[in-house]
């Protein structure tokens, strides 16, 4: 089955209700509804759960010990929402302080966050890289990168890695080695942290990387680093 999971912008939370449980709700806002406008769609994908319950409890321990390497948000927490799309139509559930709640959502007036996408590479610590879709939006990729976004255009081709500048220095753990494509003993640098890897187009912009590029950078950084 499909899902969904919306998570609450605590740059729109008002009325600071992110990671509290339903039976706070009113106290918050004077209202026990879910505001869907203060949600933004963080993920979808399918999962192989055999009842809505089954999923629900599948999908929490992921996004909490396990998250995909293309998912770029926080682990799955009180206040998220998760919709379950079958053929009798959608579902939508609150993750509450117990377990969740059924309740009516309008995921149309929630923030769709991949609108405006390009096709990349991501790497992060530990994992081996993937193709994802990566949101263009500034404050989107600072979500997603940290705040110290910089480039890095070792290779000259048309292609930029986009990474967290500070991250060396935050100690987070090395996500790569970036290597000379002609002789692999010369090492240019080392990447901390999560990055992705896109393509730049001529104004300036990103933009998706090409098939040939997809191939190239999904070989080039396949593995992370290894101490």
């Amino acid at each position: 089955m499909q899902y969904r999971i919306y998570q609450v912008d605590l740059d729109r939370d008002d009325k600071r209700v992110a990671f509290e449980g339903l039976e706070l709700l009113e106290k918050f806002q004077g209202s026990k509804d879910v505001d869907a406008s203060i949600y933004d769609l963080v993920y979808s994908g399918v999962t192989d759960g055999s009842s809505n319950l089954n999923a629900l409890d599948s999908l929490y321990q992921t996004f909490n010990i396990n998250h995909p390497a293309d998912y770029f948000f926080r682990s799955m927490s009180v206040s998220d929402v998760i919709e379950i799309a079958n053929p009798n139509g959608s579902e939508f559930f609150f993750c509450d302080n117990f377990g969740f709640e059924r309740i009516s959502f309008d995921a149309a007036k929630a923030r769709n966050l991949f609108m405006h996408t390009v096709r990349g590479v991501v790497c992060k610590p530990g994992m081996r890289a993937v193709l994802a879709d990566v949101p263009l939006e500034d404050e989107l990729l600072r979500r997603i990168i940290g705040k110290d976004i910089k480039t890095y255009n070792p290779y000259h081709d048309g292609t930029v890695i986009v990474y967290n500048d500070a991250a060396k220095l935050r100690g987070w753990p090395v996500s790569r080695e970036v290597r000379s494509p002609l002789d692999e003993s010369v090492l240019y640098d080392t990447i901390a942290g999560q990055f992705v890897i896109l393509g730049l187009a001529g104004d300036g912009s990103f933009r998706s990387l090409t098939d040939d590029e997809e191939k190239t950078y999904m070989e080039r950084f396949a593995a992370p680093y290894q101490n």
